[in-house]
């Protein structure tokens, strides 16, 4: 509050301490004697109250509450003696209503000409909560003086109350009057300083609690920096310190944990680092890795056989533990930042061992997976565009959702893989290039779930297929070439054509739509 300010409202209120002392008191005893007068005085207030109403400036309930205090007080004190008590009644709603007038002319809080001005429940909720943030900002000193300032007044208001309901006369009802006084302003008093008390204690606290935040942001600020210094050691020859990029990566995590802010910024650290160590595999690491298969016996028509897991590679220790951290991430882009994806777009892992991997929602756009042992890994609503999966080991995986148009899966293990809902080509749009057809020359798909899949102009040649669920799959225009259909139920699929039927490989355990029949080469099949 500026010293102006200050100086405005005591001298206001002084001048209404002033004007009750003087003149309270002249009011309150006003005779019959000077009836024009005392009448005047009234009509006087009357009269503004209806033009207070009539104006539409102030609020018409200020000037209503006006000129009802005018009535009470008049008729009280024209009637007699008898009706003191009625009078202080009448006094103290010509107060409110004027106490009414000055707020509203303070806070600004004229209407607009022409138009009443209304007070609702919202506006004197939120000039309440802005008296309570002006409060809030003032310095003691203000407080100190606004507070006595107020303290006066009541205590002059309070003591001529009292005083109205005495005979002058009766000087030990005057006496027992100030004593009451006394007793309730010290009970005011008290009251004003539990809340100096409370309003300091409150500073206090919320003081300390900004020092407190600001040394937290400091110790995680140091502690992040420390921490992305890490990711970046190597010794004297150049080579990587694994052991304290590794301390770097984990003190990441416990960052992105526990600072809201700092969330998203480690998560793309991490993805950024990966990004930057595993885009420069070499294929002879790829080459070495020769899987050993290990047949599985439990159902006779699975027809599936899984890798041996011993004498897989892994990653290098460091990028396989960013991505578990990129993995374990608490909170998922799609709920808590809209559009803010895990970029890992261009990686290369191929022929590396990566389960169990959560990769869900992440992007791995033109990816290099080939080869890489990815069973049970999570990549619904992952955006694979032209990411490379050829042979990789893709049992159990989930593409729930997932964007793959232009990823390539030739000869790639995808038994048991769930695919309902996977997107596979982009949308048509005008201007756009033909999109390209999705690749899945040679991949095992058994006992995948292929539901409601559009596989239109889709590679689908020496696939295969047995036990795959294919109820709504769209086949228009994919290529079945050599395609094992063997304990394939194709009754559902839309799109097949007979001259596709009689690409592809089956036997009388393929069940076709009625409308197409069993080839002739695939009897001769199996009487061979």
């Amino acid at each position: 509050m500026s010293s102006s300010n200050l100086v405005r409202i005591g001298g206001g209120l002084a001048s209404i301490v002033a004007g009750v002392l003087l003149f309270g008191d002249h009011l309150l005893n006003l005779r019959v004697e000077i009836p024009l007068s005392g009448l005047a005085f009234l009509v006087g207030l009357i009269m503004f109250g209806v033009a207070t109403m009539r104006a539409g400036v102030f609020p018409r309930s200020a000037g209503i509450l006006l000129i009802v205090g005018c009535v009470v007080f008049g008729a009280a004190r024209f009637l007699g003696s008898a009706l003191r008590n009625i009078e202080v009644v009448g006094i103290l709603i010509i107060c409110a209503a004027f106490v009414w007038l000055g707020s509203a002319l303070l806070s600004g809080g004229g209407a607009p000409s022409g138009q009443p001005a209304r007070v609702t429940p919202r506006q004197v909720s939120r000039t309440l909560r802005n008296m309570g943030d002006w409060l809030e900002n003032r310095s003691s000193l203000e407080i100190f003086v606004l507070g006595f300032l107020v303290y006066v007044v009541i205590a002059v208001i309070v003591f001529l109350t009292l005083k109205s309901f005495i005979d002058p006369r009766n000087v030990t009802g005057n006496h027992y009057v100030a004593q009451d006084v006394g007793l309730a302003m010290a009970g005011v008093a008290g009251a004003l300083g539990v809340f100096f008390t409370w309003r300091s204690l409150r500073q206090t606290r919320a003081s300390t609690q900004r020092t407190l935040e600001l040394t937290e942001q400091g110790q995680i600020t140091e502690r992040f920096t420390r921490a992305t210094d890490q990711l970046g050691a190597t010794n004297d020859k150049g080579e990587k310190k694994l052991e304290i990029r590794l301390g770097g990566i984990y003190a990441l995590e416990r960052i992105a944990r526990n600072s809201e802010s700092d969330y998203w910024t480690i998560m793309d650290i991490l993805a950024a680092y990966v990004r930057e160590q595993a885009s420069q595999v070499s294929e002879s690491d790829a080459d070495e890795f020769v899987p050993n298969y290990v047949l599985t016996t439990e159902d006779e028509h699975a027809d599936i056989s899984l890798p041996a897991i011993v004498g897989i590679p892994r990653p290098s220790q460091d990028i396989a533990a960013a991505l578990q951290v990129l993995a374990r991430r608490v909170r998922r882009s799609d709920t808590e930042e809209e559009n803010h994806l895990i970029d890992l777009d261009g990686i290369s892992l191929t022929g590396k061992r990566l389960t169990p991997l959560n990769l869900e929602g992440v992007s791995l756009s033109q990816a290099d997976l080939s080869k890489a042992y990815l069973m049970g890994a999570n990549f619904a609503s992952a955006y694979l565009f032209h990411t490379k999966l050829e042979k990789a080991f893709l049992h159990f995986a989930v593409f729930k959702g997932a964007w793959l148009a232009g990823a390539s899966f030739k000869g790639a293990r995808l038994e048991y893989a769930d695919l309902e809902g996977a997107f596979l080509q982009y949308p048509e749009e005008e201007g756009r290039p033909r999109p390209q057809r999705p690749n899945f020359e040679s991949t095992y798909l058994q006992h995948a779930n292929l539901k409601d899949l559009n596989f239109q102009g889709a590679n689908l040649r020496d696939a295969h297929l047995h036990h795959a669920k294919l109820e709504g799959t769209d086949l228009e225009k994919a290529d079945l070439q050599d395609t094992h259909l063997q304990h394939a139920d194709l009754r559902r699929v839309d799109g097949l054509t007979q001259e596709q039927i009689n690409r592809a490989r089956g036997d009388e355990t393929t069940r076709l739509p009625d409308h197409l029949r069993i080839p002739t080469t695939w009897r001769e099949s199996t009487e061979h």
